[in-house]
């Protein structure tokens, strides 16, 4: 599948030197670098989907207030 894109010079300076970090061209380097974006988007999205899990049973667990009102406590 072709694309057709725009990138500012410092992004097509970069990726003309595809070579010297061991691709074989251009198109092998943009995907790898869409590859790792694609999975860090994706971490983070599950990271905050747990966080928001998190909180919601944070809010129903009136022990867990408690727990982490006394750890504050503690270290004051």
């Amino acid at each position: 599948m072709e694309r057709k894109i725009k990138i500012v010079e410092a992004q097509d300076n970069f990726v003309q030197g595809y070579a010297k970090f061991g691709f074989h061209n251009v198109d092998e380097m943009i995907g790898y670098a869409l590859d790792l974006l694609k999975q860090e988007l994706e971490t983070k999205q599950k990271l905050a989907y747990s966080a928001d899990l998190y909180a919601e049973l944070y809010e129903l667990d009136i022990e867990a207030h408690e727990w982490v009102e006394a750890a504050t406590l503690d270290v004051e």
